[in-house]
């Protein structure tokens, strides 16, 4: 039987998914397929994978029946796949969503499959990523969490944290952003974990993972080595509770063996990243970018810090005013015995 587009009941409201409404279309389009055709057992499958071009993230990956099928050229047609390559970049996110009904089967297994994607730049095939790691605890159980997460999130145990309540889970959460879209992503995700009730305390810590895919290990020991210096420098930007203590301790492990390291050059091995563990635990959005910014530009200085106190060698960084009024401020809040003010030390326990 020839299929033809027709054959699928589809509706032109755009869905909020893009993910949804790839799933959708093909599990639409499968049901169809599978009920008034059968492809012979010679022929092979043909591996798709789907790209939102918008988003510049790799959704997942489905497996089409290949040769001349009217079946595979139904699922081309609707993807508006442009390559006849074995790995096809689907180019339609938007056109995509027009295509969609609402009452078709549940995309489940589909999305859960997204979601056991190693949360690496390789494996999302972002050009250029940023990695986070937000310590914390919640009321809420694993399952509640990670069903409110985005597809680009995960939750995972951690035992270093400390909860303030016995009723209270322990939770790490893991993300992973391309750069260009960072900070709308970063802002939802942000909310997210408001919304679920997440806190921290001093136990918890703030993890940045910076994509070193296209440097050497050399080039990164190197890099880490100036950063250690940067961060030891700047450490009263951060609450004393993570200052040299032991999950982030100044000095830099060229064995790559110790990843309780302010500049961890560890993680380089294991996933190709350069991690810095300094920042206290938040879940505050600007807090967050505030600090990612600001290793953003650490990590592209080429010279070592020249010998000063903090505020003297946050001096040394070009910095726009609204960023060095910034941490000004926080060190103000954070170091108030070096003022003359009966300010309380600021200790992030959101």
């Amino acid at each position: 039987m020839k299929l033809k587009r027709k054959h699928i009941r589809l509706n032109s409201d755009p869905q909020p998914s893009t993910a949804d409404a790839m799933a959708q279309i093909y599990n639409a389009s499968h049901a169809h397929a599978t009920e008034h055709w059968t492809p012979p057992n010679t022929y092979g499958m043909r591996t798709i994978r789907i790209y939102d071009h918008t988003e510049g993230v790799t959704l997942g990956q489905i497996a089409i029946p290949t040769g001349s099928s009217n079946f595979e050229k139904l699922i081309r047609g609707i993807f508006g796949a442009k390559y006849p390559n074995s790995m096809d970049a689907i180019k339609a996110p938007v056109q995509a969503r027009k295509y969609i009904r609402p009452d078709i089967l549940t995309p489940q297994t589909f999305l859960q499959r997204i979601k056991r994607l190693t949360l690496t730049p390789a494996s999302f095939h972002y050009d250029r990523a940023i990695g986070l790691e937000l310590e914390g605890f919640t009321t809420h159980d694993f399952d509640k969490i990670e069903n409110a997460l985005p597809y680009y999130a995960r939750v995972v145990s951690d035992g270093s944290i400390r909860t303030n309540n016995a009723d209270e889970t322990p939770a790490e959460i893991k993300a992973i952003f391309p750069r260009g879209t960072l900070e709308p992503r970063l802002f939802n995700l942000t909310k997210t974990l408001r919304a679920l009730g997440m806190q921290c305390n001093k136990s918890c810590g703030l993890h940045v993972h910076f994509d070193m895919r296209n440097r050497t290990a050399a080039e990164v020991l190197k890099l880490a080595k100036r950063a250690d210096k940067w961060v030891k420098a700047l450490q009263e930007l951060v609450p004393m509770s993570r200052r040299d203590q032991h999950y982030c301790k100044f000095g830099i492990s060229a064995s790559g063996n110790d990843r309780y390291k302010a500049v961890n050059f560890a993680s380089y091995h294991k996933y190709k990243t350069l991690e810095i563990r300094l920042h206290s635990a938040t879940f505050d959005y600007a807090k967050i970018l505030s600090w990612i910014r600001l290793c953003e530009l650490i990590l592209a200085i080429r010279y070592n810090p020249k010998e000063a106190d903090c505020l003297g060698t946050l001096g040394q960084l070009p910095l726009m005013d609204y960023e060095s009024s910034y941490w000004k401020a926080r060190h103000r809040s954070i170091n108030p015995s070096q003022y003359d003010t009966k300010t309380s030390t600021t200790e992030e326990n959101e």
